[in-house]
This record gives C-alpha cells, sequence and structure tokens, in this order.
C-alpha cells in the first residue's frame, strides 16, 4: 500500500509517492523547501498518508524562537548573555522587550486548529535564564494543548563558562530547563505515543549521540507504531550541507563559531555512535520522518527512502511547520 507526502506551502503543493517499507520506496527526490516558497508565505504543513492509521493525529513543529527574556535574578550571568540578548553596555541588566508574537500566535491557534501535541525542536530559548523559561513555560501551559521539548545548543549556554558542552548541557538542563520535560523523563531521551504514533525525542544539541541514545532509537523504532523522531541539529545526508549531525566532514575545522560564541571548538570527528545513530535512522523501516530545526530555514532532504524536515525559525508570521498523519 502506498503512502503519499504533500507539502503545501502558500498554497502551492507538491506530492511524492512512497511505499510504507523503505526498501520499496521510489527513487523520486522530495521537494526540497525552496527560499521562493518563504516569500510572503501564509503556511505550511505536510500531510502523511500512512497504512493503517487510525486517528489522524496532527502535530505543530516549532523550532528556534530565541526568546530573551531577563531580568536581576541572573545579573550575575549578564555578560555570558549580553551577545544573545541584542543589548550592551550599561543596559544588559534591563529586561529585554523583544516580542515573540509569532510564538504566542503560533501556540495560542494550535487547540482551535486541532493540534494534539506542539513539538518543540529546540533553540527555543537563546539563553537559559529563569526568566526565558518561565515565559515559555507560561505560555505552553495556556494553551491547552501539551508540548514535547528537546533542547537545542542555545537553549542551555551561558557564552563564556568554562567547562565542556557535554558539561553544561547536563548543568544548565538540570538547573534551569527541567519545567519544560514531564516528571521522570530523561532530557537526553524519552518517547511519547500520540494517537498511534510513537515520537522519539532525542538531544543532539552537542551534534554527538552516545551508545545509550543509539540503543534508546532501536529500542523506540523495534516497538513497531509509526515513528517520529524529533531533535534539533539536523542529520547529514549527501547531498545535504557539511556541517550537519553525523556528516563525515563536521569537527573543528568547519566550526567557525566557536569564539564568537565563547564556547570549547569542536572535537575532530564526531563520535563512531554518532555514526551509528544516523545508519539506525535511516534504515528504521516504520519511520514517518525526520524533524528538527536549527538551520533557521525551512527544507526537506531525502536519502535512503527517508524524509528529513527542518522547520523555520518561529520569529516570523506563522513560521511553523503542521505535520498530519492519516
Amino acid at each position: 500500500m502506498n503512502r503519499r507526502d504533500f507539502i503545501c506551502l502558500g498554497g502551492a503543493a507538491v506530492a511524492l509517492s512512497a511505499s510504507a517499507s523503505a526498501s520499496q520506496r521510489t527513487s523520486s527526490a522530495m521537494p526540497n523547501f525552496d527560499k521562493e516558497y518563504f516569500i510572503n508565505w501564509d503556511r505550511a504543513y505536510l500531510n502523511i498518508a500512512w497504512p493503517g492509521i487510525k486517528e489522524k493525529p496532527r502535530f505543530r513543529v516549532i523550532g528556534d524562537t530565541h526568546f530573551n527574556y531577563f531580568d536581576e535574578r541572573d545579573k550575575e550571568y549578564a555578560g555570558n548573555y549580553a551577545r544573545m540578548s541584542g543589548v550592551s553596555g550599561r543596559n544588559v541588566h534591563l529586561p529585554s522587550q523583544a516580542p515573540h508574537k509569532y510564538f504566542e500566535e503560533a501556540v495560542d491557534t494550535a487547540k482551535k486548529d486541532g493540534v494534539d501535541a506542539i513539538l518543540l525542536v529546540g533553540d527555543i530559548l537563546s539563553f537559559p535564564t529563569l526568566a526565558n523559561v518561565e515565559y515559555a513555560r507560561k505560555k505552553l501551559d495556556e494553551c491547552g494543548v501539551p508540548w514535547i521539548y528537546i533542547a537545542g545548543n542555545h537553549d542551555w549556554h551561558f557564552e563564556g563558562l568554562p567547562g565542556s558542552s557535554t558539561q553544561l548541557r547536563e548543568t544548565w538542563i538540570e538547573k534551569r530547563l527541567m519545567p519544560l520535560y514531564k516528571d521522570g523523563d530523561d532530557p537526553m531521551m524519552f518517547s511519547r505515543v500520540v494517537k498511534g504514533v510513537r515520537i522519539v525525542a532525542i538531544d543532539n544539541s552537542t551534534y554527538l549521540l552516545s551508545r545509550k541514545q543509539v540503543d534508546f532509537w532501536m529500542s523506540e523504532a523495534a516497538k513497531g507504531e509509526p515513528v517520529l523522531l524529533m531533535m534539533h541539529i539536523p542529520l547529514y545526508v549527501k547531498t545535504g550541507p557539511k556541517g550537519c549531525c553525523a556528516s563525515p566532514h563536521w569537527g573543528a575545522a568547519l566550526d567557525w563559531a566557536w569564539e564568537i560564541e565563547r564556547r570549547p571548538r569542536w572535537i575532530e570527528k564526531a563520535t563512531p555512535e554518532t555514526f551509528e545513530f544516523r545508519e539506525a535512522v535511516l534504515s528504521t523501516p516504520n519511520l514517518v520522518g525526520v524533524f528538527t530545526g536549527h538551520a533557521h530555514q525551512a527544507f526537506s532532504m531525502r536519502e535512503n527512502g527517508q524524509n528529513l524536515f527542518s522547520v523555520r525559525d518561529c520569529r516570523k508570521p506563522r513560521a511553523y511547520l503542521d505535520v498530519a498523519i492519516s
């Protein structure tokens, strides 16, 4: 039985036919989310027909909102968030007034639009201030729709603090980001089943995956439901950017931003577990798709019969992706 994937952008629609089995999928190229699609675009949505799905879930994917709220409670870190807050000098202790109306539009309309879960694919914050976390949690609580959050590289990053990226991620997730997870979730990996679709959230915000995360993915995917993977950084495909997660080109030589962001430089090469994770994901026959952010522009990629999507940064009107599975 075939499924069809439709992408509708600003009234224009394109389609791809593919079977439910990765080994039998056609070699047709998945249409890219080109820049031209997003000039004065109105809305983006993806309708995936999947064999045997009964409850027809709908998800809203939001990424890279980069909230930059702060107040006196975090003034000791003012020098560590000054660049990303957009203010400098003697004004760094003043609350940021940058609007986040497009995020509020996205969550406020979710219930009315029949969304079953909001998928937050990282960099929701520009830095882990208390004011940022409280703003995000308040707006999500008010929307009336369940959400699933996984961190991006900025969510836990105060620029210039000592320590490795792994250490800083662990520290600031524990100290600040836990209100954005459900009780009992491991922020590195967890799953939810929503109307028959297993959503697996994996933290790849350091570009690297662990042995435990690889095993978790394979275990969750083996449970048999249609499985949707949400992360922050896109997975590498051969026709895609060199700097993606599990890219053979990724490493210190490509890391142009480490001094600007005041963080440790990337290691020379991704770990074997990171490459293994990519291979495991792209060989999953029941994979609905991979949904990420990080790139600040919307695009799709296709490899080994699998579809990978990155959403636009949600600092523009209706910059989110609605995904319906039916």
